[in-house]
């Protein structure tokens, strides 16, 4: 599969089969470079990351960012499990220091699940830089803050309604990841009202409330808030299965584990997906 030079995924829910196509090669190679760092094959993956660096220079348009810097988190994640020493490392650090961390960047102070995701992205990129990660909790305990409420609700989330289910996992898989990075449990401690209430709805789906209005409301409400269309459902082997077998041994909780059922399905969670 061809490493695009130039990467512009058009957005999702303009042409979802586009996206599909044009988002493959990042998908593919992000992937590809975390289960072979951490599986198989380090001397794949340190090509992966060093034919990727080379050739995709420049991120278009900001659904491509946006998709950059979630799949594009699994290269850094892959860079980790590696010895740089054994390896020449550097043109992939230039590449996040000029490609992946300015897209991280532009989601960092954002308030929703974008936030979630660049402030994991930031943290990953400075972590593989070599920089101080230090003034990151702070950013992090502030997004978490401002995106759930006392009784665990996440509003910006839950207004997707029938994607709510999936979008509160988007959002809180890269924060247990930012707090698990920053090596502070107080602050995945601050995420377990979000991971009580959103478990019950795992345990029945059916119970969520947040769904789509009918008629004429629904269709104005579907554009400003564009979701499936019909509830997505929380599986114990796939999402956010993953999620809370990695939370519950953060926090303790014997219910979450017992309830996620690995391995799970492959998907973008790579380094989250077995706790």
């Amino acid at each position: 599969m061809r490493i695009p030079d130039r990467l512009y995924i058009t957005p999702y829910y303009k042409d979802p089969v586009q996206n599909e196509i044009d988002q493959a090669p990042l998908e593919h190679y992000a992937a590809l470079a975390y289960d072979e760092a951490r599986w198989k094959d380090p001397l794949e993956a340190q090509d992966i990351l060093g034919r990727w660096g080379r050739t995709c220079l420049e991120v278009v348009n900001s659904e491509a960012k946006f998709a950059m810097v979630y799949w594009g988190s699994l290269f850094l994640e892959a860079y980790l499990l590696m010895d740089p020493v054994e390896w020449n490392s550097e043109e992939f650090l230039i590449w996040v220091d000029r490609v992946y961390r300015p897209c991280a960047l532009e989601s960092y102070y954002k308030t929703n699940n974008h936030g979630s995701w660049g402030i994991l992205g930031t943290v990953l990129a400075d972590l593989v830089l070599g920089k101080y990660i230090g003034p990151h909790q702070l950013r992090l305990a502030e997004h978490i803050q401002g995106n759930i409420e006392s009784d665990g609700s996440m509003p910006r989330e839950d207004r997707r309604t029938n994607s709510g289910p999936w979008y509160r996992y988007f959002s809180l898989a890269p924060m247990l990841r930012s707090c698990q990075l920053l090596g502070s449990t107080g602050y995945a401690e601050m995420l377990r009202p979000a991971l009580v209430n959103y478990f019950q709805y795992c345990l029945n789906p059916e119970s969520w409330p947040y769904r789509l209005p009918g008629g004429i409301r629904g269709w104005f409400w579907r554009k400003l808030y564009p979701c499936a269309d019909e509830l997505e459902i929380p599986k114990p082997d796939n999402w956010p299965g993953n999620l809370y077998l990695a939370a519950g041994r953060e926090l303790d909780v014997p219910e979450w584990i017992a309830w996620a059922k690995p391995p799970f399905w492959m998907n973008i969670y790579r380094e989250i997906r077995n706790g």
